[in-house]
């Protein structure tokens, strides 16, 4: 959900938070819901389509940035963090 949404950590966190049962386990439904729902309500620009020929012409404008580096980071690393809590039982997939 991190990757597909592209959502910060914080947000992540908060999904989880409110998919998580009385049981504390993972409700993988709510989970999708809340990261869907946080997606939706961060859209402020709408999908533009463009050629081949217009991607190819932006070349150096999509090089990563430091911030964007950094980004990626947090992402693997909050990746990390859930899979070892779900590998120690600390949350369960339902």
């Amino acid at each position: 959900m991190l990757v597909l949404y592209d959502l910060p950590t914080t947000d992540i966190e908060n999904a989880l938070f409110w998919a998580i049962t009385d049981e504390n386990r993972l409700d993988q439904k709510e989970f999708k819901s809340a990261c869907h729902d946080i997606f939706q309500a961060k859209q402020t620009s709408k999908v533009k389509l463009v050629t081949k020929q217009d991607v190819e012409t932006m070349g150096d404008q999509n090089q990563k940035t430091e911030t964007d580096v950094e980004a990626g980071s947090i992402r693997s690393n909050a990746r990390r963090y859930l899979t070892e809590a779900i590998v120690r039982g600390l949350i369960r997939w339902e």
